[in-house]
């Protein structure tokens, strides 16, 4: 079903991948399917629709297309949170293997339902989400929450700035030649365009300054033991009241 959807896709074919996504949504509701079988249906009716967003004329067409997607990817976490509970008795070697075909999933998903959220303007929610998988260093995940963080920055003069330091070396983390994945060659266009953007708008000297991205966050200056104490547990929990904190925020 993946292969029929792909192929819809890559020919344009939006009637089909309408149908194909319709088909996909029944399918990863029935109840009597394995967790990850109906996670995967439920992935392709929801890139299938991905793939006609941009094509839609209609608003409210469009607007019923975002709802559903949004639907979708967060039905598909949780079946995947699920799943990952479901192989955790299995043996080692079967645990692995199940685990990675969960991983890959789960990421994926991660990464789509951040974009779609983004497009609906809820860029909070899109980073918070990005977030979630930071620590697994997956290079698309990166590359997009460093865009988000960017897009998000607009909104925040007074702190753009190191929302732009942080989403530099975000790309240049996963733009780094001895990094490789399959999507790269057609990702890093986009990913260059950011870049560069923010070498414009930023020196190189500041670029390359170390500092703690979230040092600003904890003044000690002038400040009582408690209160420098204080300031330190606002910064660690995402407490403050700024845009930055919500790049932070997981």
């Amino acid at each position: 079903m993946q292969l029929r959807c792909d192929q819809a896709l890559d020919s344009g074919d939006t009637i089909t991948s309408l149908k194909l996504s319709g088909i996909c949504f029944d399918l990863g509701h029935k109840e009597e399917l394995e967790t990850m079988m109906k996670a995967s249906y439920l992935y392709c009716s929801a890139t299938s629709l991905m793939g006609i967003l941009s094509k839609e004329g209609n608003t409210d067409a469009v607007e019923q297309t975002y709802e559903r997607c949004l639907y979708l990817f967060q039905v598909i976490k949780d079946l995947c949170l699920l799943g990952y509970d479901e192989v955790s008795m299995l043996s080692t070697e079967a645990y692995e293997i199940s685990k990675a075909y969960i991983d890959g999933l789960f990421l994926q998903v991660t990464v789509n339902y951040g974009n779609i959220l983004s497009q609906c303007g809820r860029y909070v929610k899109s980073i918070n989400n990005l977030n979630e998988v930071l620590e697994l260093n997956f290079p698309m995940a990166l590359g997009n929450l460093a865009l988000k963080i960017v897009d998000y920055a607009y909104f925040d003069a007074s702190h753009r700035k190191i929302m732009f330091y942080y989403a530099f070396y975000l790309l240049e983390s996963i733009l780094d030649e001895k990094v490789t994945f399959p999507e790269k060659d057609m990702a890093q266009v986009i990913f260059n365009k950011y870049l560069d953007g923010i070498k414009s708008s930023i020196s190189l000297e500041y670029l390359k300054t170390e500092f703690s991205l979230t040092g600003f966050l904890e003044p000690i200056e002038n400040m009582s033991k408690e209160e420098e104490a204080y300031r330190k547990w606002v910064g660690a929990h995402g407490l403050s009241l700024n845009q930055v904190n919500d790049i932070f925020l997981k």
